[in-house]
């Protein structure tokens, strides 16, 4: 039996120093990632700076929400004033 893959056609990748999962986005990047969100990826490098704590989150279908949802109210992140920090919700 074969399965489907999710292999995504964009891979925005991002980094931070700390182990927070958040990270900025321009208004083109954000704006793209909503039109292409059932295809697009972030992966996110996070304690960039430490290798021994350094991980890599790939957040799939970040920008696809649900019925009813957009980017300031969603229940995947928290988008922060107009400079587009996103703040993931960790499950």
């Amino acid at each position: 039996m074969i399965t489907a893959m999710y292999l995504p056609d964009n891979v925005e990748i991002k980094y931070t120093i700390g182990d927070d999962i958040t990270f900025m986005m321009t208004e083109n990047e954000l704006s793209f990632a909503e039109k292409h969100h059932e295809r697009y990826e972030v992966a996110l490098v996070t304690n960039i700076d430490d290798e021994s704590a350094r991980k890599i989150h790939r957040l799939q279908r970040l920008f696809a929400y649900q019925d009813g949802e957009n980017r300031y109210n969603n229940c995947k992140f928290t988008l922060f004033s107009t400079d587009y920090t996103v703040r993931c919700i960790v499950k």
